[in-house]
């Protein structure tokens, strides 16, 4: 699976890295989300992990970049932030155009559980 990693936390981008690749996983990872928009132009990613705090764009701008190519629509997009849900405003009508696979809050999940959303979004890619 083709892995497209937006994380600012370099500390954290390396652990998480490291998880997913000992799964098998081809992950590119990006600190911002211009360089993400670029990696996923490059190599169209079979789902993407991203934080939502973000230097310049914010991670929702991207997911509203994102969802505006046609070609970008069905990608499976988890959100892996220390943003807590009650302050993301997931009830707004926005977030289910963003197409969101999961969101999980960094504090209160795992890798595990990140895998666990990430298997999920690639059954859905491969079926």
């Amino acid at each position: 699976m083709k892995v497209l990693y937006i994380e600012p936390d370099r500390l954290l981008a390396k652990s998480v890295l490291d998880y997913l690749q000992s799964f098998g996983h081809r992950v590119e990872w990006c600190t911002d989300a211009q360089n993400a928009i670029n990696a996923a132009d490059k190599s169209m990613p079979d789902v993407i992990i991203m934080e939502l705090l973000l230097a310049g764009h914010s991670g929702i701008e991207f997911l509203y970049e994102l969802r505006s190519y046609s070609e970008w629509q069905a990608i499976p997009v988890i959100v892996f932030t220390v943003l807590p849900p009650e302050s993301a405003g997931l009830d707004n009508p926005a977030w289910q155009q963003a197409g969101l696979a999961a969101y999980h809050y960094k504090p209160r999940s795992s890798l595990a559980a990140l895998r666990h959303s990430l298997d999920e979004a690639a059954a859905i890619v491969s079926a």
